[in-house]
């Protein structure tokens, strides 16, 4: 018996596959899988990719965890064509299938922030879900809007000769920028894609790490919409802890502000550190019937 486990995003799509008694038989990555981004047939493509790539074309059981399943129709429209491809396979929200990592299906609460951002909550019946609106109508604490805000902050020091911070250097070199006159160049062509304005955010931490005021507001403004959504899901369905999962975190300013509002509001927070893959497959298990709790060891 072979399950996989799927988990894409912004970024990438990474794949884990097992057997019945949880021993790795194949891993697999390739580029995005946000369709909202990329549109649903790249999608498909990433996921048959790095499948392939885990050398599990067509797994017995498999669980395919996406970001950015914003409403119903996302979710009929995507599970529609994954079982076109790959009858029996489940579709979840990425928030989810990562949260089932550390509760089972317990009530719980994760953060994410990395290309995109999402607070999920589960009480036991109902999701409840905050941060996930994509990059033109919400994802206000992901590296997208950090990334964007850095840029637009840059171009005002530019183009509109605000003071300048280390920041606009910072960004100029990111973006391998001679001439600050190619910044607007690059925003409106192909190069301003939702990947590349949320790879943008690391010159922004940089800059942070100098003491730069600007840079440190915009990072406090995203970890605190955050912090806030989570706080209050976690408040709502009665749980006193949240996990944290995205590249993201790895920005101190950003991570020292969320958990500092977390733990004013009387809350304690952990990172996930397992692969984003592992919450999909051990759903694909469940469902299969087959008991990952006696697993000498859950795959990585």
């Amino acid at each position: 018996m072979i399950i996989a486990g799927v988990n894409g995003g912004g970024t990438d799509t990474e794949v884990i596959c097992c057997d019945e008694k949880g021993r790795v038989v194949g891993k697999g990555i390739s580029g995005p899988s946000n369709y909202h981004n990329i549109g649903i047939a790249s999608t498909m493509a990433s996921i048959r990719k790095a499948l392939k790539a885990a050398g599990a074309q067509k797994p017995d059981h498999l669980c395919v965890a996406l970001a950015a399943i914003n409403s119903d129709s996302d979710f009929n429209l995507l599970s529609k064509r994954l079982q076109e491809e790959y009858p029996g396979a489940l579709l979840e929200h990425d928030a989810y299938a990562e949260l089932y990592i550390k509760t089972r299906g317990a009530p719980g609460v994760i953060a994410i922030s990395g290309t995109g951002s999402v607070v999920l909550g589960y009480d036991g019946r109902k999701r409840h879900r905050r941060c996930d609106m994509g990059w033109l109508l919400g994802d206000d604490a992901s590296g997208y809007y950090i990334g964007k805000e850095g840029l637009r902050a840059a171009a005002r020091m530019i183009f509109e000769e605000q003071e300048e911070t280390p920041l606009k250097n910072h960004m100029l070199d990111h973006l391998s920028l001679k001439n600050p006159d190619e910044l607007m160049k690059w925003a409106y062509s192909d190069s301003g894609s939702v990947a590349n304005i949320a790879g943008a955010a690391i010159a922004v931490n940089k800059a942070a790490n100098l003491a730069d005021t600007v840079a440190i507001s915009i990072l406090e403004r995203a970890s605190t919409y955050l912090a806030d959504n989570a706080i209050s899901i976690a408040k709502s369905i009665g749980v006193k802890h949240v996990y944290m999962k995205g590249g993201v975190f790895r920005f101190e300013r950003f991570r020292q502000n969320f958990t500092k509002r977390l733990g004013e509001r009387g809350l304690d927070s952990s990172e996930i550190i397992q692969p984003p893959a592992l919450g999909s497959l051990l759903i694909a298990a469940d469902r299969a019937g087959v008991d990952s709790s006696k697993w000498k060891a859950l795959p990585a």
